[in-house]
C-alpha cells in the first residue's frame, strides 16, 4: 500500500533519515532513499518534504508538488500535541491519515460526518480516528485531508473551552 509522509519541519526530516542509504536522484528532482522500513523517494518542496514509498504511482509524484501546504504546520504543531509529519496511506480510491497520527474520537463525530462531503472522520481497529478522502484527483484528496484535520483541531479546541466555562458555571 503506497505511503505519503509530509514532513513540516525540514531538520526533523533530516533526523528521520540519518541511518538512510542515499541513493541516486530522478530527472525531476526526487532523491531515492533506502532505510530498514524500506526503500523510499523524496522531494523539498518549499518549506516541507514529501516523503512516499517506492510502490507509489510515479506518474502522480507531480500531483504532490502541487499541494497547498502552507497552514499544515500550523494545524499540526499544536501546544501540548506537536507533530512534525503528516503521515498518508493511499488505498484504493480513497487517501486517509494511519494510525499514527491516532486521533482521538470526539463525541457528535457521526454529526459532522452528516455535514461534511469532501472527508470522513473513521474509526480504525485501534480506536483512532482517521481522516479519510476520495483520490479521484490526488492533489484535491490530500488537501481535503487537511481541511478534515483542521476542522477536527478547531473541534477539540471548541470542546475544551466548552468543557471549561460549563465547570465554572456549574462550580459557581
Amino acid at each position: 500500500m503506497p505511503r505519503i509522509e509530509i514532513y513540516t519541519n525540514l531538520l526533523e526530516f533530516r533526523n528521520s533519515i540519518t541511518n538512510y542509504i542515499m541513493g541516486d536522484v530522478n530527472e525531476e528532482g526526487w532523491y531515492y532513499v533506502i532505510g530498514i522500513e524500506g526503500k523510499y523517494i523524496y522531494k523539498q518542496v518549499g518549506n516541507y518534504v514529501i516523503l512516499v514509498t517506492t510502490d507509489f504511482p510515479k506518474e502522480k509524484l507531480k500531483d504532490l508538488e502541487n499541494i497547498k501546504l502552507e497552514r499544515l504546520a500550523e494545524i499540526l504543531e499544536k501546544p501540548g500535541n506537536v507533530k512534525y509529519v503528516l503521515p498518508l496511506e493511499l488505498r484504493n480510491s480513497t487517501i486517509s491519515t494511519t494510525s499514527e497520527l491516532c486521533l482521538t474520537p470526539f463525541p457528535g463525530v457521526d454529526l459532522v460526518n452528516d455535514l461534511t462531503k469532501d472527508f470522513q472522520y473513521k474509526e480504525n481497529e485501534n480506536g483512532c480516528l482517521t481522516v479519510e478522502s476520495e483520490t479521484h484527483d490526488l492533489k484535491k484528496g490530500i488537501e481535503n485531508v487537511i481541511k478534515g484535520l483542521s476542522l477536527y483541531y478547531k473541534i477539540i479546541s471548541e470542546q475544551e473551552d466548552i468543557a471549561v466555562k460549563t465547570a465554572l458555571s456549574f462550580l459557581s
